[in-house]
């Protein structure tokens, strides 16, 4: 995984005036997780503070930078002012005492001594992802079985239409049934106690099996230790990623704040960044709609006309979804919709849950990211009651010369999730299924929260 170069910004705090030279002083810290290091600023460098002065004032400074201190968790940087010919009121130019700092470039004359560069940065992340394995076991194949199974038939028309299954069919079933469940596992699944670089060596042990009848060298063996491969929402829910509004009302501006957010991770990133997929239920799909007739109503005022195109697309996966272009910020933003979420916002309101208040949720994920890794895969299919083995672990079957027969399917896959860059999605669970408010926003950045409750 790449993590993203913002070494931009800083926060200023502390500033003073040291006495004599330099002008200012002042402390800075990263916006982000740049590390402490003096590099970042040389002697000489321009650096410029929009700042707030010791009795409020807004300013808006400029200066050279003298001197720097690497100390243990911020950079001390001492500075000569360059605001003497500026055009700005003399109020916007005071000493900063705290405020926000951007780098600007060193005044160096080709003939003077010059060669400082910033210190290198190793992009790689090392996240931790964890792999299990997972088993599928197909319809048993039993000769026995096969033969009543036979009589049954015959001659029993009812059980032929509601007693009996063919082996094809309830393998497809159960082909299907694991496809659901193993896909909510790679969304829904959760580290297990002890699981972490710390203490995985306390994680259960997966040994051999121990048959008491037979004599194996291998058996009771330690293979591994089991650990869950960690889901989408767990590894989205670590980096903050995942939001509960808790039944209320979501609010489209705060939505486009964050759309915003990851439309710039996405580019850092070298990810697609000029189209969004929102996934939800149908339904709250048709709810967005209307909060965005409302908005562009709203922010056109007077006589409003739009051509709205009714009608959904749709891919071969199953997802319907319509288009909207964004005004700010500047992307399309697809509503997409599928049975997954209409059928767990019924099942919440069948359920004894709080009626409004758990199920409908909206995913802005982007598809590219989330990957399924797999370490490896085995199929085997194993069949008991073969005459001549077990006549060469029991000599009674030396005397039969027919035996039933069954034969078990196999199939196993160790696998992990992957997400390369959790900032570039969203989660929002809980969401109150009314018309979202689309003008103003409750105060509150990162809640997504309307100002009307449920």
């Amino acid at each position: 995984m790449e993590s993203i170069i913002n070494n931009e910004y800083w926060n200023v705090t502390g500033g003073n005036d040291p006495g004599g030279v330099p002008d200012w002083q002042i402390t800075v810290t990263s916006q982000s997780s740049m590390p402490v290091d003096a590099r970042f600023f040389h002697v000489s460098d321009r650096v410029f503070i929009r700042g707030e002065a010791a009795d409020g004032t807004s300013t808006l400074t400029a200066w050279k930078v003298q001197a720097v201190t690497a100390n243990a968790n911020d950079i001390t940087l001492d500075l000569i002012s360059e605001n003497a010919n500026s055009n700005l009121p003399a109020a916007r130019l005071a000493n900063p005492v705290k405020g926000l700092l951007i780098r600007g470039v060193p005044n160096v004359n080709d003939y003077e001594e010059f060669c400082d560069t910033i210190p290198g940065l190793n992009t790689n992340d090392l996240n931790q992802f964890w792999l299990e394995t997972t088993r599928m076991a197909l319809a048993c194949e039993d000769e026995r079985y096969k033969q009543y199974h036979k009589l049954l038939m015959e001659g029993n028309p009812q059980y032929k239409m509601f007693g009996n299954i063919e082996n094809v069919e309830w393998n497809k079933q159960i082909g299907m049934d694991f496809q659901r469940r193993f896909a909510n596992a790679v969304f829904y699944n959760k580290k297990l106690a002890n699981q972490s670089i710390a203490s995985y060596n306390s994680l259960e042990q997966i040994t051999t099996p121990t048959v008491a009848s037979l004599s194996i060298p291998d058996e009771g063996r330690c293979v591994g230790r089991r650990a869950n491969a960690e889901g989408v929402i767990e590894q989205l829910a670590e980096c903050g990623r995942v939001f509960d509004l808790q039944g209320q009302i979501l609010n489209l501006p705060e939505l486009h704040n964050e759309i915003y957010n990851m439309q710039r991770v996405r580019e850092a990133n070298g990810m697609p960044a000029d189209s969004f997929d929102l996934f939800t239920d149908s339904y709250y799909c048709k709810q967005i709609e209307n909060a965005y007739i409302n908005y562009f109503r709203a922010k056109a005022g007077g006589d409003f006309r739009l051509t709205w195109d009714s009608k959904a697309k749709s891919n071969r996966f199953g997802f319907k979804f319509k288009t909207i272009e964004l005004d700010w910020p500047n992307v399309e933003l697809n509503l997409v919709s599928h049975k997954f979420f209409d059928d767990l916002v019924s099942a919440a309101q069948a359920s004894p849950l709080v009626d409004g208040k758990v199920g409908r949720e909206v995913w802005l994920l982007n598809m590219a990211d989330v990957k399924i890794g797999v370490a490896g895969s085995n199929r085997v299919t194993l069949s008991s009651g073969d005459l001549s083995d077990l006549a060469k672990v029991d000599s009674t079957y030396l005397c039969v010369m027919k035996v039933a027969r069954r034969s078990q399917t196999l199939t196993s896959m160790t696998y992990t999730v992957i997400l390369e860059c959790p900032e570039s999605h969203l989660v929002l669970q809980n969401i109150n299924g009314a018309v979202p408010e689309h003008v103003g926003t409750s105060g509150d950045a990162e809640d997504f929260v309307g100002t009307v409750a449920a």
